[in-house]
């Protein structure tokens, strides 16, 4: 069993976008949850991020994803259930900048990306937030 979350279809700039989010896998039966950039034409479809399994003591992470192509796309975020009901799987304060991510990545596949761990005691909620570089 699965679920898929689109995105409108975006634009990258020339110097890319960065995609964040946070995500929360708990439970013995969670599976995977993918994120893929889906080109304008939907035939081609790049996965960008993939995760699997039960991620600790309930705590969300969040990742940073750097996205680049000079061709209109959707962003699809999929979830995927294990054999049983026992797990949970989110995401959260998904944000799209308009620039590519900084810092250090972890090297995965052909683009930037980190996951760390946020705070339990972390509410915030950045929802109809203006963020300029």
């Amino acid at each position: 069993m699965k679920a898929r979350i689109l995105t409108p279809m975006l634009t990258a700039p020339s110097e890319g976008h960065c995609l964040e989010f946070a995500y929360n896998m708990y439970g013995e039966n969670v599976d995977t949850l993918s994120v893929y950039q889906v080109t304008d034409d939907q035939i081609t479809k790049k996965e960008i991020f993939k995760v699997s399994g039960n991620h600790g003591n309930n705590e969300w992470m969040e990742s940073q994803i750097s996205i680049f192509g000079n061709q209109k796309y959707q962003l699809a975020f999929e979830g995927r259930r294990g054999s049983g009901y026992r797990g949970d799987l989110a995401i959260d304060d998904v944000i799209i900048y308009p620039w590519p991510c900084g810092g250090e990545g972890s090297g995965f596949k052909d683009f930037i990306t980190g996951i760390r761990s946020i705070p339990a005691a972390d509410d915030t909620d950045l929802r109809d937030q203006i963020v300029s570089p």
